[in-house]
């Protein structure tokens, strides 16, 4: 291609780069720092949503809170975008009710200020571990387990460490599967939480088998409650309940990427039980290894579905589903 530049520039160009080259580097211009990105852009390139607000972080498709000062500092001083990001997550947290009328209880109230940090530094990543680690094993997130124990989980190295995490701090988990159920005041659940408080005095125990049937039970019919009530869904399932078109149900309508804020808490609870749904045949398919309704039901024999972490884990999910059911109206 033709360059409109007047001839001689080339050889004026290597003559300066020469020059350039020579100069001590200890006599060379202070090196010029990349500015920052704005931080919309730094949210997507971390894998984040600005259209519409996700599931894995709810980030706004429209200004929900007065971020110039975060963008201004940010671009100005060059502060870490970690730091930047913990600060906007704080004022996200704090004003968008007031902005725009969500509730203040938009995220699950176990999380708190001490969930997503990594060596003391807030991580953005540990949103996407907490989507991964609900849609692929299951592990229920919401109410229960406390904030610390959370963060813990979402910084395991894998499944089975995580697993392990929860056996060794079993019993903080039934002490929070007990304080959540305290705030279950209504008086057509309490049946369903003496239900799950026996299934929690089973697993403290140390009866795991029978503590993980009983979470199954209890959470197969919280399943059927609020796929009826025409809550959730106005429309009619019929007489009969299948449990394949439930979770393809659940995962159509609650477990996706664009799943608005204002149900975000419902979301986080309902994406574990998609997993526990999945479809197993006694005989003929493998037995999983993951909390399953359908093998706690139809594989008693197996030592590969009733576990211990197993059994914690059903205690949790129950637990959640009826916590979620009471403060939602579900």
């Amino acid at each position: 291609m033709e360059s409109d530049a007047p001839e001689g520039d080339s050889e004026e160009s290597e003559e300066t780069a020469t020059q350039e080259s020579a100069v001590p580097p200890e006599e060379a211009a202070p090196r010029t720092e990349r500015p920052a990105r704005p931080l919309a852009d730094a949210f997507q390139g971390a894998g984040f949503k600005i259209r519409p607000i996700g599931f894995r972080f709810p980030v706004p498709k429209y200004p929900l809170v007065d971020t110039s000062l975060i963008l201004r500092t940010h671009n100005e001083l060059l502060i870490d975008f970690g730091k930047i990001t913990e600060s906007w997550l704080q004022d996200f947290r704090l004003r968008i009710p007031l902005d725009l009328g969500i509730p203040d209880d938009w995220e699950p109230p176990n999380w708190g200020d001490r969930c997503f940090y990594e060596n003391g530094i807030f991580n953005l990543d540990l949103f996407d571990a907490a989507e991964t680690i609900m849609k692929e094993e299951g592990l229920p997130l919401a109410y229960v387990p406390h904030s610390e124990l959370v963060n813990a989980l979402l910084l395991a190295e894998n499944k089975d460490a995580r697993r392990a995490l929860l056996v060794s701090h079993r019993g903080d988990v039934i002490e929070d599967c007990t304080e959540t159920l305290k705030e279950i005041t209504h008086p057509d659940l309490q049946g369903h939480r003496a239900a799950i408080q026996d299934a929690l005095a089973a697993l403290a125990q140390g009866i795991d088998g029978p503590a993980q049937s009983h979470a199954a039970n209890v959470f197969d019919q919280l399943l059927r409650h609020i796929m009826r009530n025409g809550v959730l869904f106005p429309e009619s399932l019929g007489e009969f309940f299948y449990h394949d078109k439930t979770a393809k149900r659940l995962k159509r309508r609650w477990v996706h990427d664009d799943i608005d804020i204002a149900e975000f808490r419902a979301g986080c609870v309902l994406t574990p039980a998609v997993p526990a749904l999945r479809k197993y045949t006694s005989g003929r398919d493998p037995i999983p290894d993951t909390f399953n309704r359908h093998a706690t039901s139809h594989a008693v024999h197996s030592a590969v579905q009733f576990t211990e972490a197993n059994a914690i884990i059903g205690c949790m999910l129950a637990t959640s589903l009826l916590r979620e059911i009471h403060d939602s109206g579900w």
